[in-house]
């Protein structure tokens, strides 16, 4: 049936029920008395005997229909009709010699019932009585969880929500005794991160809300931001020098600034004192130095002692010039064309300083009569300063590093510069000012668009910022003048050095 069926979506089985019964013994129907009236037996008569005398005619009674019995004799009386049983159980006899379980069908006048194939309930699956009970005791397990859970679960935010709180006031507590900045900062992003779960437990708590008044203010403390005045514009060099400008170095003295151009191969100066700022080329690649025709300027730097600008080419050649308007001269620099390679210079306390990071080396040249005709001291001992992009000298050398670091050298050893304290780390610095007398140092945080201020020894002090700070380059100070010098993009500006 299976095998016929499965194709079948809708179809549509009728069963034949059936009874089996044993096989019972077949009654014997027992002789017909017989009747005085019965003809003689129908053998032969004894020899010389006469023949037996004919029975008078007798009407047979009707054979009753389904009759199972033995033929009526005639005379005999009429055997009682059959039952429907009796007629069920003679049409089942099997032919003689035939013996198998005999089979009942239901008659006519029986109640035939029959499952039932189409329709819904027909349609869905049995449940087994073991899922039932699985059903029931997961009802009974989610109504206790729908009225005991939230209750603990109220309970336990209670309980992290007191200890948050109570963790945070420990921190605050220990950010505000601390005396390292950078362990200062690290305390307070501690009260910082368990106020905020805190907060996401109970945001309306007062105990939130005067917490983070607390944090927010040892935070600004700590970030030591300092918001410029309104910068003065000096010269936008882009409107008063013709060509395009792109100025990166800046040196101040002698009652001047001066700006090197190395797209343009040419120094920039501006007048700081008198009516008048213009800018005007000071220098530039091809004049005559002497007798010789100056290259490509590289490096700049004021000499104090000199009161004149010194001018390092790329034919390492280093050129004096006089604000005042003297003709440029060419100074003397030993073992010049012994260095590996000539990537900046510097000038303190009467003496040249020059980067050779090919090398890995920063050369000092005392002053001599012709310039800085003497032996060379190396500074540096066992520092890779291929990654060098800008160093100062002051106190110290200050080495900054293509990785955003800072190197401080002091007796030709590395010291360590770990800008302890500050809030975002340096990202791309500029130059940098030491101001030994004020025990500072000054950054200029170029992807941070801020000047950070620094302890000699690398701890963050303050940060200087201001809206005009778009395209910082490069810094410099006039001490005497109390005054900040600021290059931006193309434009030179100034203000009044924050004290300290």
């Amino acid at each position: 049936l299976f095998r016929l069926a499965k194709g079948q979506r809708e179809f549509s089985l009728v069963l034949l029920a059936c009874v089996v019964e044993a096989e019972a013994a077949q009654p014997v129907a027992p002789a017909a008395p017989t009747s005085p009236f019965a003809p003689a037996s129908a053998g032969p008569s004894p020899a010389g005997q006469p023949g037996p005398t004919a029975a008078l005619p007798v009407e047979a009674a009707p054979a009753a229909p389904f009759s199972a019995g033995p033929p009526l004799l005639a005379g005999a009386p009429a055997a009682p009709p059959a039952s429907t049983e009796q007629q069920e159980l003679a049409a089942m006899a099997p032919p003689s010699g035939y013996s198998q379980p005999r089979v009942r069908l239901k008659g006519q006048e029986a109640e035939v019932r029959y499952l039932r194939t189409t329709g819904i309930a027909r349609s869905l699956p049995a449940v087994p009585p073991i899922a039932i009970v699985a059903a029931l005791v997961l009802i009974v397990v989610g109504l206790i969880a729908w009225f005991v859970i939230p209750n603990a679960l109220e309970e336990s935010q209670t309980d992290r929500f007191v200890s948050l709180i109570e963790e945070t006031r420990h921190a605050i507590t220990d950010a505000n005794g601390a005396q390292d900045p950078a362990q200062k900062r690290e305390l307070l992003r501690l009260a910082d991160t368990k106020l905020l779960e805190a907060a996401g437990l109970r945001a309306d708590a007062p105990e939130v809300a005067e917490l983070r008044s607390q944090i927010d203010a040892a935070v600004a403390e700590l970030n030591a931001v300092v918001e410029l005045p309104e910068l003065e514009l000096i010269a936008d060099l882009a409107e008063q020098v013709p060509g395009a400008v792109s100025p990166k170095d800046l040196a101040l003295g002698g009652g001047g600034a001066y700006l090197l151009d190395r797209e343009q191969s040419r120094v920039i100066a501006i007048a700081l004192v008198g009516a008048s700022a213009e800018p005007f080329v000071l220098f530039q690649s091809g004049d005559l130095v002497g007798t010789e025709v100056s290259g490509l300027p590289q490096q700049i730097a004021w000499a104090e002692e000199l009161n004149a600008l010194l001018i390092m080419d790329d034919a390492r050649r280093l050129i004096v010039v006089a604000p005042a308007g003297e003709s440029a001269q060419l100074l003397t620099v030993r073992d010049a064309q012994a260095w590996g390679s000539a990537n900046g210079i510097a000038y303190a306390s009467g003496s040249l300083y020059l980067l050779d990071r090919a090398a890995d080396q920063v050369w000092r040249y005392l002053p001599s009569d012709s310039g800085f005709d003497s032996e060379r001291e190396p500074l540096v001992s066992s520092l890779d300063l291929e990654q060098v992009v800008e160093f100062a000298a002051g106190d110290a050398l200050y080495l900054v590093m293509g990785d955003n670091s800072i190197v401080r050298v002091q007796n030709r050893q590395p010291q360590p510069f770990p800008q302890a304290g500050i809030d975002v780390p340096l990202a791309s610095p500029a130059s940098v000012v030491p101001l030994p007398e004020l025990g500072r140092v000054l950054v200029a945080d170029r992807g941070n668009n801020r000047i950070a201020v620094f302890s000699a020894d690398g701890t963050f002090l303050e940060q200087w910022r201001s809206s005009s700070f778009t395209d910082l380059r490069a810094i410099a100070v006039d001490e005497r003048g109390g005054l900040l010098y600021i290059l931006v993009g193309g434009a030179l500006y100034r203000t009044p050095l924050p004290p300290p």
